[in-house]
């Protein structure tokens, strides 16, 4: 506050008698009577040695009998915002019940009440005929409410009925209202001190509230010269009292208003004898800091203003919450970065400048595979540890034009503005990924981060934040599909896919119960057999009439955390099936199941096969379990100790896809593998390419020196097989010497002593 907003209304801390001019100075436009009613209220306000019931039942009997109100009263707020009649006046033989009681919310089919009406906008409230607005029945008439507010929003309410046949004129709403103003005031004030001594006398209870209030309170002169200062006025802003006493608020002045502030701060002064509101003021250590400032005149008995007072509450922490309230609506609270909406906002942004300019802008979709995974066996606080690394990762990669986000869970989206080309999109999607995935420590635990980026372009592939997010995000799916750290640009025919994919994974979810998967199982042969030495059981699904392939639900299975109950299922189908074809005389007969990696990652996965194999029978010896490279690599820690487990319990261990994936010699080294399965890719380049046939040469004499056995997926041809079993690899798996077949098929076949075709 500087000197040109000097403090306006000081509350006399004496005994003195307030001059009637106080109500002249006050209220210039009202009648003597309401000039001198508003002198006895003061009065009432101010003395000493009446409690606090005493004060607001004067006021409010005064009130009454001036206007000749058969009802007046006064009712606070509690903490949930219900009103309580606090006091009452006036003629009416049942006020003096009210004491204590509830104000009515509402008055049936008409709505809220006037007074709730009026603590809830802040505003006088009125009716010519009101009914219902107390716990007693009052002939309709005209009433009044008006807001006692002495901070943000009222605390309480005056009340007035009118006499019958008679309404408030727009004179006495004016009278009432500076009224109210005074008493909001002076009842925050009481608050203030209720547990000083009641019985000392005015001018030490005034002292006292002065010295003890919350409130900062400056007293000044008619030139705005500080002649008083409590202790919270100077612990707000940081000086002594000896240091402000004779300056002017101008010491405090921040520079952030203008002269037009200044000038209606007097304006208010002039016209209502106060002023009210937010004000930006300057601490002794140059911190500037919010303040919310009530300055009042006060009069002497001749009606001159003599004084001003001052109370000012700093809210820096209210400003702080709010500001806080701010950033968490707009910014994810785990990593820092921009959530949806100002991500949307920042991309609406980008894009309408791009329209301008004719520039492109590219949308990355980045989503993690597997961090279900991380916080279901390493616990959340390493889940949101591994979302840090990554979103700390992915912003290190960008410009400062760019902008990253975080939708939630493990998906992120990033804004490219002004991409040149598509193949620069694509750059920048192979950077992120390279920088993001990885291994990455957690704890004792090392997890490797793998994910997958969909791209979408403006404006190609659509002109809205929610379209270009959609496409990317479909793009996201197509790139997943084609395997881990993939990335992928949106094309049409994905909205087709996604809707698919949407429609299938929600079959999915019902799958298992309706009994719509089944098992189909691919014979493996060794060279010049007629009978099978092992089948793969491959999992099948039929569902309304059609069968859809794996390739299409085995990653919604797992995307959705579905995978784990049907591997189960699978499992336990598998071996029951496999105990059957040993009673029936197959008894070397070796069954392969495939393992996903969201089943390895799981702690009970060894005691299931363990409990799969004791409910079905099925022998450990018999049953071998299929894993693929990538993922004893990605799960580096535990794969000894889950692989060591089963090896133990007698359970066969293959490596399926040989060749195709990392570390291939690595695992062979470190793990208990029995069989090693030749990936059908490289079956299918013999005959085509010298230099995978020799691979294909390297892997067999590799596995002869180890004592591993071999298996060769995907044998078609005749050629095929005879370069296989010619290079020493004489077990086969294919369409060549048999398809995947039901049960009931492969009982056919094999009873007659038929190689199936």
């Amino acid at each position: 506050m500087t000197r040109e907003c000097a403090p306006g209304c000081r509350v006399r801390a004496s005994g003195e008698r307030i001059d009637r001019r106080c109500a002249d100075s006050a209220m210039p436009n009202m009648p003597p009577r309401f000039q001198s009613l508003l002198l006895d209220i003061h009065a009432r306000l101010l003395s000493a040695g009446t409690d606090h019931e005493e004060v607001l039942d004067g006021v409010v009997g005064l009130l009454a009998r001036a206007l000749g109100c058969p009802a007046a009263w006064i009712a606070l707020a509690d903490a949930s915002g219900t009103l309580h009649i606090e006091a009452v006046g006036g003629t009416h033989p049942q006020l003096e019940t009210l004491p204590g009681q509830a104000l009515p919310h509402s008055k049936g089919l008409r709505g809220e009440t006037l007074a709730y009406r009026c603590l809830r906008t802040g505003k006088t409230a009125q009716a010519r005929d009101a009914v219902a607005e107390l716990p007693i029945t009052l002939p309709p008439g005209a009433t009044a409410v008006l807001p006692l507010a002495s901070g943000a929003a009222p605390h309480g309410v005056l009340g007035l009925r009118a006499a019958p046949g008679r309404s408030f004129r727009q004179g006495e709403l004016a009278f009432l209202e500076t009224v109210a103003t005074h008493l909001a005031a002076v009842l925050a004030l009481r608050a203030r001190v209720a547990a000083a001594d009641e019985a000392l006398a005015h001018r030490h209870q005034a002292a006292a509230v002065f010295d003890s209030a919350m409130e900062g309170i400056f007293i000044t002169d008619l030139n705005g010269r500080i002649l008083a200062a409590n202790p919270a006025a100077c612990r707000i802003t940081g000086y002594d009292a000896a240091e402000v006493l004779g300056a002017t608020p101008a010491l405090f002045k921040s520079g952030r208003h203008d002269q037009a502030f200044y000038e209606a701060f007097w304006a208010s002064l002039r016209a209502y004898g106060c002023w009210r509101g937010e004000i930006w003021n300057r601490r002794k250590n140059g911190e500037i800091y919010p303040e919310l400032l009530c300055v009042s005149a006060i009069h002497d008995d001749s009606g001159q203003a003599v004084r001003f007072v001052a109370l000012l509450i700093d809210i820096s922490e209210q400003k702080r919450i709010e500001s806080e309230l701010a950033r968490k609506a707009y910014y994810d609270q785990l990593t820092g970065l921009p959530n949806r909406g100002l991500f949307e906002d920042y991309l609406a942004k980008v894009l309408a400048r791009a329209r301008r300019e004719g520039s492109t802008v590219a949308v990355l979709f980045f989503d993690l595979d597997d961090f279900k995974y991380v916080n279901d066996t390493l616990g959340h606080d390493e889940g949101d540890r591994l979302i840090r690394t990554v979103a700390e990762r992915l912003a290190a990669c960008l410009r400062s034009e760019d902008m990253v986000a975080r939708l939630g869970g493990d998906e992120f989206v990033v804004a490219l503005p002004g991409i040149p080309h598509m193949h620069d999109a694509a750059t920048v999607a192979r950077k992120l990924l390279d920088s993001v995935c990885g291994p990455v420590a957690l704890g004792t635990d090392e997890v490797y981060v793998s994910g997958c980026i969909g791209i979408a372009l403006f404006p190609d592939d659509g002109d809205s934040p929610d379209l270009l997010l959609r496409c990317a995000d479909n793009a996201m799916y197509g790139a997943k599909e084609l395997g881990s750290n993939s990335m992928l640009f949106y094309r049409p025919e994905m909205h087709t896919r996604s809707g698919e994919r949407f429609a299938i994974g929600s079959a999915l979810k019902n799958a298992l119960g309706a009994n719509e998967f089944f098992l189909v199982y691919q014979p493996q042969f060794r060279a010049g057999a007629q009978r099978p030495v092992g089948v793969e059981a491959l999992l099948r699904w039929r569902h309304n009439g059609e069968v859809i392939t794996p390739d299409r639900f085995i990653p919604l299975s797992e995307e959705k955390g579905l995978i784990v109950e049907v591997g189960e299922w699978v499992l336990r189908t598998a071996c029951t099936q496999g105990r059957l074809w040993h009673e029936q005389g197959f008894s070397d007969l070796r069954v392969a199941v495939n393992l996903s990696a969201r089943q390895f990652r799981e702690r009970t996965l060894v005691p299931m096969i363990y409990e799969v194999l004791e409910e079905t029978g099925f022998p450990p010896a018999a049953l071998e379990i299929e894993i693929t490279e990538s993922l004893t690599l990605s799960n580096a820690n535990s794969a000894p100790n889950i692989l060591g487990a089963l090896k133990e319990m007698g359970v066969g261990i293959a490596i399926d896809d040989f060749g195709t994936g990392y570390s291939s010699l690595a695992c062979l080294g470190r793990y208990p593998i029995d069989t090693l399965k030749i990936d059908l890719s490289f079956v299918q380049a013999i005959g085509r390419d010298p230099r995978v046939e020799a691979i294909i040469c390297a892997i067999v004499a590799m596995a002869g020196t180890l004592g591993i056995a071999l298996v060769a997926e995907g044998v078609e041809t005749e050629a095929q097989r005879d370069f296989l079993l010619g290079r020493g690899c004489d077990v086969i798996q294919g369409y060549l010497v048999g398809k995947p077949m039901l049960p009931q098929e492969f009982d056919a076949h094999f009873a007659s002593g038929l190689l199936p075709h």
